[in-house]
């Protein structure tokens, strides 16, 4: 049985250079919806009645997320589905966070005799050209302009607040699997390496443009890569402003998985076909992780401090490259909304 809840995404293409003298740091690529899970799409009529209860919202609740649960995976299964730019709104982050409130209780173990609890977290995107491009630019250009500290200070917390859901493992009850199917850039790149298993197709992109901007990424990058990778090179990689492949992420220990393009979700049945029994173990593992090197929630709203003073700095002509990138973002979302 497969519980479900979703909506519909059309297809477009997203990035392209903006100017002579500077180019969105990806490939123009056409970003397709990503053909839904068999199961799941046959099951959508019949199953979305099913939902437990603690899953079950109005319709309509959600614009920028789906989700189902698959209780023989032991799994909620989460994409996004933008129709605009495939970044963090806050609509989207609101809708992740009221999902992950659920998904949290829902896995409590004293809910076990109800119905099987999750195990496991998968999260993704139904666009298979892209995972998420980052934060929200436009936004954070008005902001800048009007020197609006609270609004990028709110913004950022609750960019925070959701990494740490993904790096605490629901409360420390859902192992957490972020599903690379399409490029992941910026706060993309962050929320993906925030996740305790991280798979990724060959061919992905991943990278931290901001330093293009004079700005750094500061929801998680420093705090997560350095752990993974040590700080000399997570310093070098957020400094260069480099996209790289996933095959060298994966090689320098950035990716956990990798796999063969189309093969994302594959991957993923089949960590949660061979884990399901041990996930006591892989949590107890993240437990240990988290306390011989934490990431905790006070060091990443702390990050978010400074890069809200070092945002507030910016001059015109970074803002002016700001503004770039975001029309052109638009002018994509906006035509692939009109076929």
């Amino acid at each position: 049985m497969v519980w479900v809840m979703r909506d519909k995404l059309g297809p477009g293409r997203f990035g392209e250079p903006v100017d002579a003298g500077f180019v969105i740091p990806f490939e123009a690529k056409t970003i397709q919806s990503a053909p839904t899970d068999s199961v799941a799409h046959a099951a959508v009529e019949a199953e979305a009645a099913a939902l437990p209860e603690c899953l079950t919202f109005p319709a309509g609740a959600f614009k920028q997320i789906e989700y189902w649960y698959v209780p023989t995976e032991r799994a909620v299964w989460c994409m996004t589905h933008q129709t605009g730019i495939p970044a963090f709104t806050r609509l989207l982050m609101d809708e992740l966070t009221t999902l992950h409130a659920r998904i949290a209780k829902f896995a409590d173990p004293a809910n076990e005799a109800t119905a099987p609890r999750p195990l496991f977290y998968v999260g993704g995107s139904v666009n298979k050209g892209v995972f998420n491009v980052g934060g929200d630019l436009s936004f954070f250009v008005d902001c800048i302009r009007k020197q609006d500290a609270v609004a990028l200070r709110e913004y950022a917390n609750a960019c925070i607040r959701l990494v740490h859901e993904m790096d605490y493992s629901l409360g420390g009850r859902v192992f957490t699997i972020c599903m690379l199917e399409g490029d992941a850039l910026g706060g993309g790149f962050e929320a993906a390496i925030s996740f305790n298993h991280l798979i990724a197709e060959r061919g992905v992109k991943l990278g931290l443009p901001e330093s293009l901007f004079n700005a750094f990424p500061g929801m998680g990058a420093y705090s997560h890569l350095s752990r993974r990778i040590g700080h000399r090179e997570a310093r070098e990689m957020i400094l260069s402003g480099k996209i790289f492949d996933a095959e060298d992420l994966y090689e320098r220990g950035v990716v956990d998985e990798l796999v063969e393009p189309g093969h994302a979700r594959e991957a993923a049945r089949a960590f949660l076909a061979a884990n399901e029994k041990k996930q006591p173990l892989l949590l107890s593992m993240e437990k240990v992780r988290r306390r011989v090197n934490p990431v905790t929630l006070d060091e990443l709203l702390d990050v978010t401090k400074i890069w809200v003073e070092n945002s507030l700095q910016l001059g015109a002509s970074d803002l002016r490259r700001m503004e770039l990138l975001a029309a052109a973002q638009l002018r994509r979302a906006s035509g692939r909304a009109t076929k």
